[in-house]
């Protein structure tokens, strides 16, 4: 089983009804679609359609695990920016943290996806970007990870570190 199929499908939202609430604010050009994971909810791609035919630029956060089902369709859309949550570079700590054995499968995705933008010729849109929340388990490795993803995935736009406060 794959990360996504461990959570609960987010079908709450109708599209219909986000299509006419966007309507209401004719004045919006960006959306940001994060919370869970975009790719599982049901309407993504005509929500996508929806946006980019209304001239609203996409921003999206993904844990990666979904992507490689829309590699090949996701360039049609006014996505802005891609960020892929990716805490890790070693397996084991990326299933303690994630609690699935994704890595690689996520990891992959990120590939695949910057290859396709590479051969599309798509030099600004969308940004690639991937993100790290620093934390005990993964702080050592924080110089390596951005080495990593700099030398091994030159069209991201930015290796993100976040850092919680409490």
């Amino acid at each position: 089983q794959v990360y996504s199929e461990y959570r609960e499908e987010n079908n709450k939202l109708e599209l219909e009804v986000l299509k006419k609430r966007i309507k209401e604010f004719p004045y919006i050009r960006y959306a940001y679609l994060f919370g869970g994971e975009p790719f599982m909810y049901k309407e993504i791609e005509p929500l996508m359609q929806f946006l980019t035919e209304n001239h609203i630029e996409i921003d999206m956060t993904t844990n990666g695990v979904l992507l490689d089902k829309y590699i090949d369709r996701i360039f049609d859309y006014n996505i802005n920016s891609i960020t892929v949550s990716i805490d890790t570079l070693n397996r084991e700590k990326y299933k303690k943290i994630r609690g699935v054995d994704c890595f690689e499968l996520v990891l992959n995705n990120i590939k695949k996806l910057a290859e396709k933008k590479r051969s599309l010729n798509m030099s600004r849109c969308p940004r690639l970007n991937v993100n790290c929340v620093v934390m005990k388990d993964n702080l050592c490795e924080i110089e390596d990870y951005y080495n990593y993803f700099y030398s091994e995935v030159p069209e991201l736009s930015s290796v993100i570190i976040e850092q919680l406060t409490v």
